[in-house]
C-alpha cells in the first residue's frame, strides 16, 4: 500500500496518511516538468517524489500513483495503481 504522509511524524507517534485523495506537495517534489495538467504520474527516482516521466531503464518497474491537477502548485490526485510493469 502506498500512501501520502499530510504530517510530520516523530517515530513514536502515528500520522495521518491520504490513501487515495488530492493533495498538494511539497514544491519540488514533481522531479521533472515534462507534462502538463492532467498526464499520469509515476513513481520518481528520489525517495517521496513523482514524475510525468516512465522510468526508461531495463530492469525498472513502472507505476502510476496519480495525475497531475495544477503543475504550477503541485496538486495531485493520489490514486496509485495496483499495476506495475517491469521495463525490459
Amino acid at each position: 500500500m502506498m500512501g501520502v504522509a499530510l504530517q510530520d511524524g516523530d517515530g513514536s507517534t502515528p500520522c495521518r496518511v491520504l490513501t487515495k485523495g488530492v493533495v498538494r506537495l511539497g514544491a519540488g517534489h514533481i522531479e521533472d516538468s515534462g507534462g502538463t495538467n492532467g498526464n499520469p504520474l509515476y513513481v520518481g527516482d528520489t525517495s517521496a517524489h513523482v514524475a510525468f516521466a516512465a522510468p526508461g531503464s531495463s530492469g525498472e518497474f513502472a507505476r502510476i500513483v496519480g495525475y497531475c491537477l495544477v503543475e504550477d502548485d503541485d496538486i495531485i490526485y493520489f490514486n496509485p495503481d495496483n499495476t506495475y510493469v517491469e521495463r525490459s
